[in-house]
């Protein structure tokens, strides 16, 4: 078998596993959380939910260790890279700062999967939370393509290097399936697609299960 077979045999394997895999999707939803936090300080302290407490004249954050049912570093590292990228995408409008778009997307993040902190988040929604950040990047994209259009095409190339790497994909790899679903024809670079094609690629390797 040579080379260049053994490459598409690959890419149609994970194509076929990629199909026959059914992958279930849970909606979030803040009113999910199932625990609210109280603190009381001093004493006849009247409490109310949601960490706010009444006559007190000092507030103690408690200090927050994430354990095992606590998503992984790995997956902490990947929500960190993700709310940055939406945090770049978003700055080119210039309508809020970088300090105001990293507490909007970290607070996001905590509201959606009913959190303290995003390195709290339960474990089992770990892939649920990254899943997620990266539907809300893919959503910001076109903002880039309206106004720097080469960015576009580079947020677009790391987006698939990236998720090729997580699939355990080599560049000839990525590159037959693109000559296979998208082009029809051999391909060396993703340069050589338009948008329309690196759009569609990205699509196709975004939706291939690890």
């Amino acid at each position: 078998m040579t080379n260049d077979e053994e490459i598409k045999g690959k890419v149609f394997q994970i194509l076929k596993a990629a199909k026959s895999k059914k992958t279930g999707t849970h909606k979030t939803n803040p009113k999910d959380c199932s625990t609210i936090n109280q603190t009381a300080i001093g004493n006849s302290n009247l409490q109310v939910a949601g960490d706010v407490n009444l006559n007190t004249k000092q507030y103690l954050r408690p200090k927050i260790t994430p354990g095992p049912e606590h998503i992984s570093p790995s997956q902490g590292r990947q929500l960190r890279d993700l709310v940055k990228k939406a945090v770049e995408i978003e700055l080119i409008s210039g309508k809020q700062t970088k300090e105001a778009l990293f507490a909007k997307w970290y607070e996001r993040l905590r509201n959606n999967f009913c959190s303290t902190t995003y390195s709290t988040i339960k474990s089992e929604r770990g892939e649920e939370a990254i899943n997620w950040m990266r539907q809300e990047v893919a959503k910001l994209r076109p903002k880039l393509r309206r106004t720097d259009k080469q960015a576009w095409f580079k947020e677009h190339y790391s987006a698939i290097w990236a998720r090729a790497k997580e699939l355990g994909l080599t560049k000839p790899q990525v590159y037959a399936l693109a000559s296979e679903r998208v082009v029809g024809e051999a391909i060396t670079s993703l340069t050589q697609l338009g948008e329309r094609n690196l759009k569609k690629l990205y699509n196709i390797i975004m939706s291939i299960p690890r």
